[in-house]
């Protein structure tokens, strides 16, 4: 077989095993094989071009993208295309400057910066415009807690660089040579998987939920077709009796509703004026130190002049504009309505990326995706609803920001004890997209440290303690009450991850810069950059 033949093969299984090894049914081990096949490209054929390695690091991660998310397509074909292929080149990219490290500095320089310009990589996909952390390495393990307990101090990034650090030593036996040098690879392999998750049990282990308050907690699955009967079909009124009829099956100090429960608009200045946020608003009334938080579609109309106005905001009159906002509501006895913004948006559908330059071409560029139009309004700073009990605070997150856990940790930092994650995952039908989403809530609540609780229209609702176990979920597509209590300590300690943020990716970021130009250097020196 011709060695072109031999590359795209390589190519194609490391793609399949990333595919065959992630959540949710995933083989969890097989992440450490995975990328050992691309990796060792090099090694066996020390002539393989930039170029070349490139297109066939593409066809490694367009494979894993397509396969893993594939599902992206039942919400928006056109958001799945620029999501797979987008990814897909930003990861080759990161291989191929790998590669070109490792030509200009050495084998293990160009491991390291590899692993660095990675990090680097899944620490700016988080942050930007084009923010779609769906797939980064360290996701992988997210049924796996027992393995990942030390995610309080690195995040998922030090999964990532985990899972890069042992596929690069098991691509070194590709290569032809003695058995001695073999045995000793594969020895390194095992110490670099072995000793992490030996750490891991015994931190798993040792971690004690300890004595604190108790909330009582009631997660409300209405079950409503995102697609067929929510936005236009059955009526809102119907939708928030559902609701009620639910809740009024159990006594809880907290009812989680789903994001868009209540799915028609309403204008925030006249929020005490919604007839059917006051249905839900009475019931906690009767209720001792109970509260409700609910998902709702809110507007805000302000004045102000254009210089100051946000980009997602729509002028309606002279110097008046209208802000639309997926929302999270905390009702409470003493009859206060706190809100909280969704502020970590879908790229596309819920916001338009690189708002200055796309601007004028917003409405050719970007269409539907989860029942959203257009741009929609976030918030600069936190929100932590305040349960009357005990005073706990509760972190909002709606729909994929679960998915961002430097971004969640700013919640914890400011006041938050657990997560109540709100979401609609209708929208991908019987698919992985559902339950990778609940799998992921897993790694947040380890890496956070806090009970993660998250309430689904329809998919995956359930409750999550802090080491990351499922303690109670729901099935898919069925209406369902689930109720359990959660413990949330008395003095509550942070995390290293909460206090300190992704230190793994700033460093990867100065370490990766560092060896990059470095690399270029030494290519000028040899009068050739790439």
């Amino acid at each position: 077989m011709e060695r072109f033949n031999f590359e795209i093969i390589y190519a194609g299984i490391s793609g399949l095993l990333l595919w065959l090894s992630w959540p949710q049914d995933g083989i969890v081990w097989l992440k450490f094989l995975a990328l050992a096949p691309l990796l060792a490209l090099p090694e066996m054929y020390p002539s393989l071009s930039l170029r070349r390695f490139f297109l066939l690091s593409y066809e490694t991660f367009l494979l894993w993208n397509l396969f893993t998310t594939w599902w992206v397509w039942n919400a928006s074909p056109e958001g799945a295309v620029v999501a797979i292929t987008i990814n897909s080149f930003f990861m080759a990219i990161i291989f191929w400057l790998g590669l070109y490290v490792r030509r200009n500095l050495g084998i293990w320089k160009g491991a390291l910066g590899l692993i660095s310009l990675w990090l680097a990589y899944e620490y700016f996909h988080q942050r930007w415009d084009l923010a779609w952390p769906w797939l980064l390495l360290g996701f992988g393990f997210a049924n796996m807690p027992e393995w990942i307990q030390w995610y309080e101090w690195t995040g998922p990034l030090g999964g990532s660089a985990w899972i890069l650090g042992v596929n690069y030593a098991m691509a070194r036996l590709f290569r032809p040579t003695e058995f001695l040098f073999i045995l000793k690879r594969m020895a390194t392999a095992l110490l670099l998987i072995g000793i992490p998750v030996l750490l891991s049990y015994l931190l798993y282990f040792f971690k004690s939920d300890g004595h604190g308050y108790t909330l009582r907690i009631s997660i409300l699955q209405p079950n409503v077709d995102p697609w067929n009967e929510k936005f236009d079909v059955m009526p809102p009124k119907m939708q928030v009796e559902r609701l009620l009829n639910m809740a009024a099956e159990v006594e809880a100090d907290l009812y989680i509703a789903p994001e868009t429960a209540l799915p028609h608009i309403i204008l925030e200045k006249q929020i005490k004026n919604d007839s059917l946020l006051g249905l839900l608003r009475n019931f906690i009334k009767s209720k001792d130190k109970s509260a409700l938080i609910t998902g709702l579609s809110t507007q805000d109309i302000f004045s102000s002049d254009e210089s100051h106005a946000p980009y997602s905001a729509t002028l309606i009159g002279p110097d008046l504009y209208l802000d639309d906002f997926n929302t999270a509501a905390f009702l409470s006895k003493n009859d206060s309505i706190i809100l909280y913004h969704k502020s970590k948006l879908v790229p596309g559908p819920e916001m338009l990326p690189f708002p200055k330059l796309l601007k004028p071409l917003q409405d050719k560029l970007f269409g539907r995706l989860g029942g959203m139009i257009g741009n929609l309004g976030v918030q600069k700073e936190p929100t932590v609803f305040i349960h009357p009990k005990d005073s706990i605070g509760i972190a909002p997150a709606i729909c994929y920001e679960s998915v961002f856990p430097y971004f969640m940790a700013r919640f914890i930092r400011a006041g938050a004890d657990m997560v109540a994650v709100i979401t609609n995952d209708g929208w991908w039908g019987d698919t992985p997209g559902y339950k990778q989403h609940f799998a992921y809530a897993r790694v947040l609540a380890v890496c956070l440290g806090v009970p993660v609780v998250q309430s689904a229209n329809t998919g995956i609702s359930g409750f999550i303690n802090a080491k990351g176990d499922v303690i109670k979920q729901t099935a898919y597509w069925e209406p369902a009450v689930l109720t359990s209590e959660i413990q949330v300590p008395f003095d509550p300690s942070p995390t290293f991850f909460v206090k300190f943020g992704d230190l793994l990716g700033r460093l990867g970021i100065l370490i990766g810069m560092v060896l990059l130009l470095l690399a270029i250097r030494q290519s000028f020196l040899r009068n050739k950059i790439f």
